[in-house]
């Protein structure tokens, strides 16, 4: 045999590698209509005839060990709204997808090269949407798909037809189908099983100028991903543009800013500080105000500011009250006047002492410290006497109630005296509880003595 040539076949030429599942080659990658990771998710499984269950239940589950949660909500994770998010579920499974299908960068089918510029709070929408005029288009293109764009919750428009996202089948949820019947794949309806691209121009609205310019902005977004990808100065790159935005257009008067934006001035000073960092919605309102992408913003690009989109010319900044000259104050008067209310009857405080001369109670210690202390002193060996009478008073009023409930036959207790005379079954506090069980005792005590002397 060794003396026979092989013909036909090049001995350098290696058989690639071969995939578990099948190579899908998903849709719009590398644009901003690119497919969300549950509709390729979705066309996979329906490309090996098997539901997204049993495709997940024995082959990506098993790979999962200790990534994702134990029971049957496993199986159904692309069901959930953050299963295109930046958490971790979408990052394993585009992990192990693209393991399973030789497809690199399936994580661009998420929005997790996003995390470290945003949160997840309203990030997500929890309904389906959809453009019947996208899914046309896509028909035309070989598969229908479902886009990334639609996952966001602050996206309610289409940016390439300019129409409303619609949410609704024709259906409407009338008469679902067995869970059996089902057909899991975008373009259907998960209830009625009818298509979603025909017979929808009744639902084709034209989405207005503000929401479009919104909705671009997002697109703009994901067609950037690959400059967020290599940055890692997510938080000092927002921080920083914000500085630059404050220093631009208010001269650095945050606070005038935040108005401005409608956002509070602690918020702003976490976002200027890196302390947190702002939701998705408010990216997209500090884009539209500064007429600038949400990549400047995420990557600190303070060069490209414009005109202010909502900065009003006849509202100005606040002037701050230090900015006040100090008032001259007549000492002399004043403090004629302080004497006057130090030997008034019955004593006041020196805040009312300082509200009748007109002056505040810092400027009073500072200029007439003497007279100060000495009808704070008044004042509150007054209120220690007024507290010792009511507490005598009160002493008395127990003790009457005592006597009279032992009258009746009743021994006094302090619930029962607290009844007698509030009706509430309640004495006081501290002091005034311990004082009516001891007047309680001592009638009790009192009334034996006088019994046993009667019967000697």
């Amino acid at each position: 045999m060794e003396s026979y040539q092989l013909l036909g076949v090049d001995p350098d030429i290696r058989i690639p590698p071969r995939s578990v599942l099948a190579s899908l080659k998903p849709m719009g990658l590398g644009t901003p209509y690119r497919e969300s990771l549950s509709s390729y998710y979705l066309a996979l499984a329906h490309l090996h005839n098997l539901s997204p269950k049993n495709l997940a239940r024995g082959i990506i589950i098993p790979r999962m060990v200790g990534n994702v949660r134990r029971g049957e909500d496993t199986f159904s994770l692309w069901k959930w709204p953050l299963f295109n998010g930046i958490g971790t579920v979408p990052e394993t499974w585009a992990t192990q997808l693209s393991a399973l299908t030789g497809q690199q960068n399936l994580i661009d089918l998420t929005l997790v090269p996003l995390r470290p510029y945003t949160n997840v709070q309203r990030l997500m929408s929890d309904i389906k949407k959809w453009c019947p005029l996208c899914l046309s288009e896509a028909v035309q293109e070989g598969r229908i798909y479902g886009q990334l764009l639609w996952e966001i919750d602050a996206v309610q428009a289409c940016p390439k037809h300019g129409i409303k996202l619609v949410n609704t089948c024709r259906c409407k949820r009338s008469a679902p189908l067995p869970s059996l019947n089902i057909k899991h794949l975008t373009g259907f309806c998960d209830s009625c099983g009818h298509s979603l691209i025909q017979n929808n121009d009744e639902f084709i609205e034209k989405a207005s100028a503000d929401v479009v310019t919104r909705v671009q902005l997002v697109a703009n977004l994901l067609g950037d991903v690959k400059r967020l990808k290599h940055n890692t100065g997510a938080t000092v790159g927002i921080s920083g543009f914000l500085k630059g935005a404050v220093e631009h257009f208010t001269e650095g008067n945050a606070a005038y800013f935040g108005r401005l934006l409608g956002i509070r001035k602690n918020t702003l000073h976490g976002w200027m500080h890196g302390k947190c960092i702002p939701t998705f919605p408010q990216l997209i309102e500090i884009a539209v105000a500064c007429q600038c992408s949400i990549a400047d913003i995420m990557l600190g690009h303070p060069g490209t500011f414009k005109e202010p989109y909502l900065i009003n010319p006849h509202s100005a900044p606040r002037k701050s009250c230090r900015t006040r000259r100090p008032q001259k104050l007549d000492k002399e008067l004043l403090k004629s006047q302080l004497k006057m209310l130090a030997a008034a009857e019955p004593p006041i405080s020196a805040a009312t002492a300082a509200a009748k001369i007109g002056v505040s109670r810092r400027t009073l210690s500072r200029n007439f410290g003497n007279i100060a202390r000495k009808i704070t002193q008044r004042f509150r060996a007054h209120k220690h006497s007024e507290s010792i009478y009511k507490f005598a008073d009160r002493c008395d009023l127990y003790r009457q109630s005592a006597k009279k409930l032992l009258q009746q036959g009743i021994r006094p207790t302090r619930r029962l005296v607290g009844l007698d005379i509030k009706g509430k079954g309640i004495v006081g506090k501290g002091e005034e509880q311990a004082a009516c069980s001891r007047i309680c005792l001592e009638v009790i005590e009192k009334s034996q003595g006088t019994q046993s002397l009667l019967c000697s």
